[in-house]
């Protein structure tokens, strides 16, 4: 172990700000966001102070943290890693993954921490999926542009109804309300991000909460039907690079629409690099896997990998 790496407050936020213990910067730009909530982490990674760091995602604190920074970082299947001794934020949704420079080295810190990984199996007929209507739709045109060079041709649609017409109402309320069960008791001062999730948590019924776990099970069956077609899905990680670090909550918000989904429906993701945006920002982008399917992930990023000359994984001046 090396040292402790800062986080947003009670892991709820992905900007990188903490009121009271100060912010986290992107080393790619310290003007930006790293993402959250796992911020120093992955800025740890991407800086070159370590080889690997875990984190934690409920809705996307691994994955958009890893795409703002330039490194590789995974939400595992739902359960396969133990979140014992990790204070809760959402318990239906919180897992614990690894971030880091290559994809090998996240297998690896997956293997240390419980997982199985393995590069073994042919990739040659893989069919990869791009979700019409959702994955490229209020993207940013850089991250549209990288996405699918990074593809190339050899792609399909799908359609998925399920993430197209997703409450993203209902599903922010099941975290919400979860978080809230947990640290709803405690004293504060809190942040303005905590505060306002515990005011919210707050207001949500017993019913509300019932209502949206029945919702999730309809839509995980919608989502899962996909992959009769596909064997992974294809998005970007978020729609845009890394904001600035005191933009608008609004834009934050934004980044979490590819995320949020699939914690949502319990499946693994990886989040890898695929390319700069005008500004020399990273973009990321994100492969989604059958549950239990996280072994593919790891042989489909790495191809992909080595298919291209990214950039060097080190942040400039560090």
């Amino acid at each position: 172990m090396l040292g402790k790496t800062h986080m947003n407050e009670f892991a709820a936020g992905m900007s990188g700000k903490h009121a009271f213990l100060g912010d986290t910067h992107n080393p790619r730009d310290l003007a930006r966001a790293p993402g959250g909530s796992s911020s120093g982490s992955a800025c740890a990674v991407a800086a070159g102070l370590c080889l690997g760091a875990t984190g934690t995602d409920a809705g996307g604190s691994i994955r958009i943290p890893a795409a703002w920074t330039g490194i590789v970082g995974l939400r595992p299947t739902h359960g396969v890693l133990s979140v014992a001794g990790i204070y809760p934020r959402s318990t239906s949704l919180d897992c614990a993954g690894p971030l880091a420079g290559t994809v090998a080295d996240v297998a690896l810190l997956f293997t240390a921490m419980g997982g199985k990984s393995s590069f073994e199996g042919s990739l040659k007929d893989i069919r990869l999926g791009l979700v019409r209507d959702f994955s490229l739709r209020e993207v940013d045109e850089d991250v549209a542009r990288a996405l699918r060079e990074a593809l190339g041709a050899d792609i399909r649609e799908v359609r998925i109804p399920a993430l197209v017409e997703a409450d993203y109402g209902a599903m922010m309320a099941i975290l919400l309300y979860e978080f809230y069960q947990v640290a709803g008791a405690l004293k504060g001062p809190f942040g303005p991000t905590v505060q306002s999730n515990l005011e919210r948590g707050a207001r949500i019924s017993i019913e509300e909460y019932r209502a949206g776990l029945a919702l999730r099970d309809r839509f995980v069956r919608g989502v899962r039907q996909a992959f009769a077609e596909v064997d992974a899905l294809v998005t970007p990680t978020a729609a845009m690079s890394a904001p600035a670090l005191d933009a608008p909550e609004a834009e934050f918000d934004r980044g979490r629409r590819f995320t949020i989904p699939f914690s949502f429906a319990g499946l693994p993701a990886i989040s890898i690099p695929c390319g700069l945006d005008r500004a020399g920002l990273p973009i990321g982008m994100q492969f989604v896997a059958r549950l239990g399917d996280d072994a593919r992930l790891f042989r489909l990023a790495a191809q992909l990998e080595q298919a291209q000359p990214w950039f060097d994984r080190r942040a400039p001046g560090y």
